[in-house]
């Protein structure tokens, strides 16, 4: 019950409402009698006071200081017997009671305090138990269609039966509109929002609900705008609070069905990248269940997350390694948008910190895959720039038989490991360009070839320790130049007498005929291999010699 219902109330038509009238929808909760100088500090708020004014009389300070501190105590407002006490209320009390927004109505004597308290509480009980019954009747109706396992439409359709106003869901797993009435005016302004592109300044001018369990956020339930300000009474919150209970109910199991429908595409995914699938047949049933077409091949691309393996190592604490999971999750949800995107024939497996794509494109386009690769990198590394993460991308080559596109992920992985080897991360790697690399690989696994390369640059390593000069890094420029001697010396800005005086040092120390093929070749080797294990091919032996 509110004040305002006290005012319109057919047995109170003399009550006199003289100030504080914008506190007329203030709740009254419970009706109170206030005679003694010390009767408000029992008061808990929402009451309506009733008093004779017996201890203000005469005292126009007293009476301000009881305003004051029945505002403080928040009731609901203040009912003066006239006449007996108080002949007039002061023109400084009616403006404070204005300032507090707390209604101060004159009662005829006439009035016993029950007079007035057995109908307010009669009210107030029948309001209570009309509300008790509107919230049963609400909650037995979504109840139905929870059990029913009613659909995000069919809620919102209950929701605007029950309120009288159109409804409207934005789901944001699935980026789509839901309607209680597709022809309604709200579902019509809503049209022009591409949900892909939407944020909360998109849904400017329209009331929202944000529909969340703890801290995911499902969507938001939509109303016109200036819905809530006309719609307050506790019909409308209970209907939304029990839809919003739904809606939460269906995403949930939504999500659960997605979820599961995933994890067995991911189980097809893996079976095809380790080679765990008996016959090409199998391969095209278990495809056809989820509408995949594997007819034309495919080929293997695989987004790493550079070292973060290393951050979970290093790091103990749960907090970091939750956000660290965060992270990775992040990662992969952007590069399944921008590879779906590029590609929405393509199919993923999540591992740990990599995350595994078959593409299949028809052949006419199987030419463009380079640059649409390329582009989907690109794309994903713009969208990482506020991400403490950096990401390889490997691509295996093509397989036109799909049973044989374990080769393409194999491939895919190689040439992340080729990448870690040369220490190139943030780029995309294609294992079809990488053939110099593979080449050399093995050599990285064999310490007789290890220490040949070793012997072969050893002089120069030792006497750039000895002597504080730079005669290997000079030759790396050199070989980097296509043994161009003025091209070296540009690149270091040098001049090339000092850069040819130094290759004339390096021959020497070496015992070489750098202007000889099978000299230059060697050395070419020795600097690719100790480019390759990270420039650590000869700190052991400096080590041992320090």
């Amino acid at each position: 019950m509110k004040i305002q219902d006290l005012l319109t109330d057919e047995r109170f038509t003399d009550f006199s409402l003289i100030s504080g009238a914008t506190g007329i929808n203030r709740e009254i909760s419970t009706v109170t009698v206030v005679d003694t100088p010390d009767g408000a500090q029992w008061l808990t708020g929402d009451e309506l006071v009733i008093t004779t004014a017996f201890m203000l009389k005469d005292d126009e300070n007293a009476l301000l200081g009881f305003l004051n501190l029945l505002n403080m105590k928040k009731v609901s407002g203040l009912c003066i017997k006239t006449g007996r006490y108080i002949q007039e209320i002061p023109e400084s009390a009616c403006r404070l009671s204005d300032e507090l927004q707390l209604p101060l109505i004159l009662i005829p004597a006439r009035y016993s305090f029950a007079d007035i308290i057995n109908p307010v509480l009669s009210q107030i009980v029948n309001q209570q138990a009309a509300k008790l019954m509107q919230s049963n009747i609400i909650h037995a109706k979504f109840t139905k269609l929870a059990i029913s396992d009613a659909s995000i439409p069919e809620i919102l359709t209950t929701l605007t039966l029950i309120i009288g106003v159109p409804s409207a869901y934005l789901d944001m797993e699935s980026r789509k509109f839901w309607f209680s009435d597709p022809a309604s005016e709200l579902a019509q302004s809503l049209w022009h929002i591409d949900p892909e592109k939407l944020s909360e300044k998109s849904l400017e001018g329209f009331d929202i609900h944000i529909t969340a369990n703890q801290n995911h956020r499902f969507g938001y339930l939509i109303f016109q705008g200036g819905t809530f300000d006309t719609h307050k009474d506790s019909g409308f919150q209970t209907a939304i609070e029990n839809a919003v209970t739904n809606i939460i109910l269906r995403e949930q199991t939504l999500i659960s069905n997605r979820q599961v429908a995933e994890q067995y595409k991911n189980a097809l995914v893996h079976d095809l990248l380790i080679n765990n699938i008996k016959s090409e047949t199998e391969i095209h049933n278990r495809a056809g269940i989820y509408g995949w077409d594997f007819r034309n091949g495919g080929i293997v691309a695989a987004v790493d997350i550079n070292n973060i393996k290393q951050r979970f190592t290093e790091q103990i604490s749960t907090n970091t390694n939750q956000l660290l999971e965060n992270l990775t999750t992040e990662i992969f949800n952007i590069s399944i948008e921008e590879m779906k995107k590029q590609y929405p024939n393509s199919y993923y497996m999540k591992l740990s910190d990599i995350i595994a794509f078959i593409v299949t494109v028809v052949p006419e386009e199987k030419d463009k895959l380079r640059d649409g690769m390329e582009r989907v990198f690109l794309n994903i590394q713009t969208r990482l720039k506020n991400i403490p993460f950096t990401i390889t991308l490997g691509v295996g080559s093509y397989c036109e038989n799909i049973s044989h596109v374990h080769h393409s992920y194999e491939e895919a992985r190689a040439a992340i490991n080729l990448g870690y080897a040369l220490n190139w991360y943030d780029r995309a790697l294609f294992y079809d360009e990488m053939s110099l690399y593979r080449i050399m690989m093995p050599i990285l696994e064999s310490p007789d070839a290890m220490s040949c390369c070793k012997r072969c640059l050893e002089p120069l390593v030792q006497y750039d320790k000895e002597n504080g000069r730079y005669l290997l890094d000079t030759l790396r420029h050199i070989s980097r130049s296509d043994w161009n001697i003025k091209l070296a010396a540009e690149r270091m800005f040098l001049h090339p007498n000092s850069v040819k005086y130094r290759f004339e040092q390096i021959c020497n120390l070496l015992n070489m005929n750098l202007r000889e093929r099978n000299d230059r070749l060697l050395v070419e080797m020795a600097l690719l291999v100790d480019m390759m294990s990270g420039e650590k091919c000869f700190r052991t032996q400096v080590k041992e010699q320090d």
